[in-house]
């Protein structure tokens, strides 16, 4: 049986495919760094739509030996979450992977530029998966305000919403009053009420009040008279631009109200009244100085304003008179709390059917979150979200001369340069690295990146002893003050007389005397942690020093690419054994990855399908294997190593 050890032994560079794959993406797991690994770096979903809903999955694998409880979150971007994942808690055995789903559903018309942060219970700090896509409108009339934002996009709806614009004017037998009160808010045409008997139904939008007539009455002279007496209302006061072209007879800000209430309104800008001196049927309200309409028509005054405001922003003297930043505001508010509806977006298309141009905050308000004013000069808003992966780290218990590292992570979800000033750390047993120290330069992040801090104890912890250092840092953002954040890390020595250290032989493959190049010998503690390494690139033997005394588990990682096996390896196996064993205290794990209870070429044509990318049926938990535990006492342990895997057993590399 020695000589079929030493035989299957050669076929370890090949059979944790799994680990290597992402041993080549992200190097070596050093004492510390993260168990977890994951297949990319990068989920990039291209040009999406706000109508779609795409999904991409990364691969995340626990390298370990002791399950990790993980939490995967999209941190925001812009204020919103356009990627997302319902993947949020699950737990990864040892050497298990799993596919986290992360959707993309963009709200605006920019690049999104966010991550995916995923934690775990145990150390090292958790790991990121930089998430791309561009926001592309599915209504190409706003192709234009592509990934523009401040002042170029406010400019940009500006000329979007004055071409193509046909002023339809007061007279005439097309012109705007009549196209409202006949089409735009007829309830008989725009499919609130179709099978209304009349061809003709209003309702005043202030009050709620209702008339119906026949086409003998449709003009506004009569409509305007008793028993119907409705009129015009601007919602934007003809007082402030009196009968100027094209701003009267925007059908925007046009609205059918009662008479009596049209001249309630009169002039007064828009607000809550908490107070009312005059309170009116349906529900709008006034005191002297502001008129606050019913909930069901706060939604379209707001918009009609705001859109106002940007459509003829050339006419500033007008513009300014009336919108101050208090309205501007509080309209801002009532966009978000009274969201456009079916009849709303109904009325924005018969009234581009009728002069040509669109009301942008019916079809997209969010462009609101990219203007800081809808007056010139608008300045990007102030998105300010500086955010750590953690407040609190434990770096656990550290043999003598052993160093134990964890990565800190800054993210940025604002849309300026996030500063990160005054690192430095007060205490002992703790320094930045990896050039060592108590403080460390200043840097800087980019909106939607993050950047990491390395954290590790120093090399000079007296045995028995527990240190709680503090790691201070500033984040702050252009023109506002930065804020401190302190980060409590402990880190505890071994005790001297603790101490173990393990050495001993490995079995290679004799008949060629070839090492395995770069295979990584890893001891692990109860909680998966890796708490000592060696590569082990030269024959036979390994030295592991400065070890907490205790039961660990020995587990293997290799940078090697995975090549397939063929179905000969998979008959030479089969020869050895059928079932899975314990071997000379070592854990046997064939590839039976069909679970047929059997090893054979089917196997062997699932494993390279599976690593082909051309299934994901299994995964590494179905045939990593690792040494059984082994227990070290104080002092000096030795120990002989010895393997069977599946993988290139023949060493034909043919596959």
């Amino acid at each position: 049986m020695k000589m079929f050890a030493e035989l299957i032994i050669k076929g370890l560079h090949r059979a944790l495919a799994p680990v290597l794959v992402w041993s080549v993406l992200y190097g070596q797991v050093a004492v510390g760094q993260s168990p977890l690994q994951v297949s990319t770096s990068q989920l990039a979903f291209g040009n999406k739509t706000e109508l779609s809903n795409d999904t991409l999955g990364v691969w995340v694998t626990n390298t370990d030996a002791a399950s990790l409880n993980c939490r995967a979150t999209c941190l925001p971007y812009y204020g919103t979450t356009p990627f997302r994942t319902s993947d949020t808690l699950f737990t990864l055995a040892a050497g298990q992977s799993k596919r986290v789903i992360v959707s993309f559903n963009p709200i605006h018309n920019t690049f999104n530029n966010s991550e995916l942060w995923i934690s775990h219970s145990g150390r090292g700090g958790q790991i990121r998966v930089d998430l791309t896509g561009q926001g592309v409108y599915s209504n190409t009339y706003y192709s234009s305000t592509q990934n523009l934002e401040g002042e170029p996009l406010r400019q940009a709806l500006a000329t979007r919403l004055s071409s193509p614009y046909t002023s339809l004017g007061y007279s005439g037998t097309n012109n705007a009053r009549l196209r409202m009160f006949g089409t735009a808010d007829n309830w008989k045409v725009n499919g609130r009420e179709p099978s209304h008997a009349n061809p003709y139904k209003n309702e005043c939008v202030y009050s709620g009040r209702t008339i119906s007539y026949t086409s003998a009455d449709f003009n506004t002279g009569t409509l305007n008279n008793a028993p119907y007496s409705m009129n015009t209302e601007h919602t934007w006061p003809q007082s402030f631009m009196g009968s100027v072209e094209p701003m009267q007879s925007d059908m925007h800000h046009l609205f059918i109200t009662d008479g009596g209430l049209n001249s309630a309104r009169g002039n007064k800008p828009f607000g809550w009244v908490p107070n009312p001196t005059l309170t009116y049927t349906g529900g709008s309200k006034a005191n002297s100085i502001w008129f606050e309409p019913r909930d069901a028509h706060k939604g379209p005054v707001s918009r009609a304003i705001l859109y106002f405001a940007l459509r003829h922003a050339a006419n500033s003297a007008v513009i300014q008179s009336f919108l101050d930043t208090a309205q501007q505001r509080m309209l801002r508010e009532w966009v978000k709390l009274f969201p456009s509806d079916s009849v709303a977006i109904r009325r924005n298309n018969d009234i581009q059917s009728a002069q040509g141009n669109r009301n942008a905050l019916v079809d997209y308000p969010q462009f609101l979150d990219r203007l800081s004013t809808v007056l010139p000069t608008s300045a990007p808003p102030n998105i300010r979200d500086a955010r750590l992966s953690e407040n609190s780290i434990t770096l656990g218990v550290v043999g003598a001369g052993s160093i134990r590292s964890h990565d800190l992570w800054v993210f940025n979800g604002g849309n300026q340069i996030l500063q990160v000033n005054g690192l430095s750390i007060s205490g002992n047993g703790l320094e930045f690295g990896p050039n060592g120290g108590s403080s460390m330069a200043n840097f800087s992040v980019a909106p939607g990146e993050s950047a990491n801090i390395t954290l590790r104890n120093n090399a000079t912890l007296t045995p028995g002893s527990t240190y709680n250092a503090i790691c201070s840092l500033s984040l702050g953002y252009p023109g506002q003050a930065s804020t401190l954040y302190t980060v409590p890390v402990q880190v505890t020595a071994a005790p001297a007389a603790n101490q173990s250290s393990l050495s001993g032989a490995l079995k290679y493959d004799n008949t060629a005397l070839s090492p395995m190049i770069g295979v990584t010998l890893r001891l692990v503690d109860g909680q998966g942690q890796a708490v000592a390494n060696v590569v082990t690139d030269a024959l036979g033997n390994f030295n592991l020093s400065n070890i907490p005394s205790g039961t660990y588990t020995l587990d293997w990682l290799n940078p090697l690419a995975w090549g397939g096996v063929g179905a000969n390896d998979a008959l030479l196996i089969n020869r050895a054994f059928s079932s899975l064993t314990v071997l000379n205290g070592v854990k046997i794990k064939a590839a039976d990855v069909n679970l047929s209870q059997s090893i054979n070429s089917s196997d062997a044509l699932q494993v390279s399908r599976r690593f082909a990318g051309l299934i994901s049926t299994f995964s590494a938990g179905n045939w990593v294997y690792s040494q059984a535990s082994v227990t070290l006492s104080p002092g000096h342990n030795t120990i002989t190593i010895s393997a069977l895997c599946t993988g290139d057993v023949n060493a034909s590399r043919a596959f």
